[in-house]
């Protein structure tokens, strides 16, 4: 479903993964983050992957699990930072979502969604780029002058994916980056500026990242020398980190979608 707006409730629906993470929280400056270590005596890595996650923040479950097993697949430290500044969506409104199980309580839930627009139009004025860059440069400044970090691997999910792909045009400030299911992209500025390493992980049924938008990616990504455009078949906006996992193809999916980001960061970092 998509309102007025252009913001769907995809960005605000999914599943919460209940498992055991493995790192630890810290500090990036003033910057809360979450951080799984690659080594045991857990000393920073030179290499470092930063996830930026997202509307739910950093504290969202799914995301760190997502940390532990980039960190212990790749030997690099991975980084989840608060680029929300303490303000992320509830975690509660999945758990909402998710006990709809008749098309009337779904309804409901949509038509309760539209009354509360007018916050989450609110919270998405205080989250554009005005606010997000400047904790983005933070973020990356602190881990290459602070810790000593000399690569930078960015993947971000949702939210967070237009902003991998920002970190990775321009002045190139990360040295590869993959974008999930990305939403706000500008398409004719943002993908063209494009100049280190990428990889798009994609879902063939997605109101942000249509049919369209998946063929005018693929056509800008064929122009540079290390891109990778991946659609996978079946899935929709969100999959890779708040999919329903129950699921065989769905499971399937997000391990290949993450299984090919472990791959293309140890190949390109």
């Amino acid at each position: 479903m998509e309102t007025i707006t252009g913001l769907k409730t995809c960005c605000v629906s999914g599943y919460l993964e209940k498992g055991v993470t493995e790192g630890e929280e810290i500090k990036l400056g003033k910057i809360n983050s979450y951080v799984s270590r690659a080594k045991s005596d857990k000393t920073p890595t030179s290499t470092a992957i930063v996830l930026i996650h997202d509307a739910f923040g950093w504290t969202l479950n799914n995301s760190r699990l997502v940390a532990d097993i980039y960190a212990k697949e790749t030997g690099f430290d991975t980084y989840v930072p608060d680029f929300h500044n303490g303000s992320s969506m509830s975690q509660s409104i999945l758990e909402v979502f998710l006990k709809q199980k008749t098309w009337t309580q779904r309804l409901s839930t949509y038509f309760s969604f539209i009354i509360g627009l007018p916050s989450i139009i609110g919270w998405l004025s205080l989250h554009g780029d005005k606010q997000t860059l400047p904790l983005v440069d933070k973020v990356i400044d602190e881990l290459r002058n602070s810790i000593g970090v000399q690569k930078i691997g960015v993947a971000g999910f949702c939210w967070g994916g237009r902003y991998a792909i920002l970190l990775g045009g321009g002045e190139p400030k990360v040295d590869a980056v993959v974008a999930f299911h990305p939403s706000f992209v500008n398409y004719d500025v943002d993908l063209i500026d494009i100049k280190v390493p990428v990889v798009f992980n994609l879902a063939e049924h997605d109101t942000y990242f249509t049919h369209k938008r998946i063929n005018q990616t693929r056509e800008i990504m064929t122009k540079k020398e290390n891109a990778e455009v991946i659609v996978y078949v079946g899935m929709t906006h969100g999959w890779s980190l708040r999919g329903n996992t129950e699921l065989p193809a769905v499971r399937e999916a997000r391990d290949k979608s993450h299984e090919t980001t472990i791959s293309f960061f140890k190949t390109n970092l």
